[in-house]
Protein backbone atom coordinates (compact mmCIF):
# COMPACT_ATOMS: atom_id res chain seq x y z
CA UNK A 1 0.00 0.00 0.00
CA UNK A 2 2.98 2.19 0.85
CA UNK A 3 4.46 1.78 -2.59
CA UNK A 4 1.04 2.78 -4.26
CA UNK A 5 0.61 5.89 -2.44
CA UNK A 6 4.42 7.18 -3.23
CA UNK A 7 3.61 6.43 -7.07
CA UNK A 8 0.56 8.23 -6.57
CA UNK A 9 2.29 11.25 -4.96
CA UNK A 10 5.26 10.99 -7.38
CA UNK A 11 2.83 11.06 -10.76
CA UNK A 12 1.04 14.09 -8.82
CA UNK A 13 4.62 16.10 -8.66
CA UNK A 14 5.19 14.77 -11.91
CA UNK A 15 2.14 15.78 -13.72
CA UNK A 16 2.22 19.27 -11.62
CA UNK A 17 5.56 20.08 -13.55
CA UNK A 18 4.14 19.04 -17.09
CA UNK A 19 1.08 21.36 -16.45
CA UNK A 20 3.19 23.93 -15.19
CA UNK A 21 5.31 23.80 -18.55
CA UNK A 22 2.81 23.49 -20.81
CA UNK A 23 1.45 26.61 -19.18
CA UNK A 24 4.40 28.68 -19.56
CA UNK A 25 5.78 27.94 -22.56
CA UNK A 26 7.24 31.73 -23.43
CA UNK A 27 8.90 32.01 -20.13
CA UNK A 28 9.85 29.31 -17.63
CA UNK A 29 12.00 28.99 -14.66
CA UNK A 30 13.93 32.16 -15.43
CA UNK A 31 14.37 31.51 -19.59
CA UNK A 32 13.26 34.25 -21.73
CA UNK A 33 10.79 33.18 -24.69
CA UNK A 34 13.68 34.11 -27.07
CA UNK A 35 15.80 30.99 -25.39
CA UNK A 36 12.59 28.93 -24.38
CA UNK A 37 11.30 27.57 -27.64
CA UNK A 38 10.15 23.96 -27.64
CA UNK A 39 11.63 22.32 -24.30
CA UNK A 40 8.75 23.44 -22.40
CA UNK A 41 6.48 22.04 -24.72
CA UNK A 42 8.35 18.41 -25.48
CA UNK A 43 9.10 18.10 -21.66
CA UNK A 44 5.67 19.49 -20.50
CA UNK A 45 3.69 16.88 -22.78
CA UNK A 46 5.92 14.30 -21.88
CA UNK A 47 5.78 14.69 -17.70
CA UNK A 48 2.00 15.34 -17.94
CA UNK A 49 2.09 11.78 -20.59
CA UNK A 50 4.43 10.04 -18.13
CA UNK A 51 2.37 11.08 -14.75
CA UNK A 52 -1.32 10.15 -16.82
CA UNK A 53 0.68 6.54 -17.54
CA UNK A 54 2.13 6.18 -14.17
CA UNK A 55 -1.94 6.54 -12.46
CA UNK A 56 -3.10 3.78 -15.02
CA UNK A 57 0.13 1.28 -14.04
CA UNK A 58 -0.94 1.80 -10.42
CA UNK A 59 -4.00 1.13 -11.01
CA UNK A 60 -3.78 -2.22 -13.20
CA UNK A 61 -0.43 -3.62 -11.15
CA UNK A 62 -1.01 -1.99 -7.70
CA UNK A 63 1.68 -2.33 -5.49
CA UNK A 64 4.06 -4.27 -8.35
CA UNK A 65 7.10 -2.03 -8.29
CA UNK A 66 8.29 -2.55 -11.61
CA UNK A 67 5.92 -1.40 -14.28
CA UNK A 68 5.29 1.83 -12.51
CA UNK A 69 8.82 2.08 -11.48
CA UNK A 70 9.45 1.93 -15.05
CA UNK A 71 7.76 5.36 -15.63
CA UNK A 72 9.13 6.65 -12.67
CA UNK A 73 12.69 6.01 -14.02
CA UNK A 74 11.70 7.79 -17.46
CA UNK A 75 10.04 10.50 -15.29
CA UNK A 76 13.85 11.09 -13.34
CA UNK A 77 15.76 10.47 -16.75
CA UNK A 78 13.59 13.13 -18.15
CA UNK A 79 13.73 15.39 -15.54
CA UNK A 80 17.61 15.60 -15.61
CA UNK A 81 17.48 16.39 -19.17
CA UNK A 82 15.14 18.97 -18.83
CA UNK A 83 17.88 20.89 -16.00
CA UNK A 84 20.48 20.20 -18.25
CA UNK A 85 18.51 21.95 -21.00
CA UNK A 86 17.77 24.89 -18.55
CA UNK A 87 21.07 25.08 -17.69
CA UNK A 88 22.45 25.06 -21.18
CA UNK A 89 20.10 27.60 -21.94
CA UNK A 90 20.43 29.59 -19.56
CA UNK A 91 23.95 30.05 -19.39
CA UNK A 92 24.58 30.32 -22.95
Amino acid sequence: MMIMITFVVFALLIGAMGIYLLRHRTGFMGITAAQAKMPATIFGWFFTVDAALLLISVVIYRDAPLPAGIFVILATIMTTALALTVVRRLFK
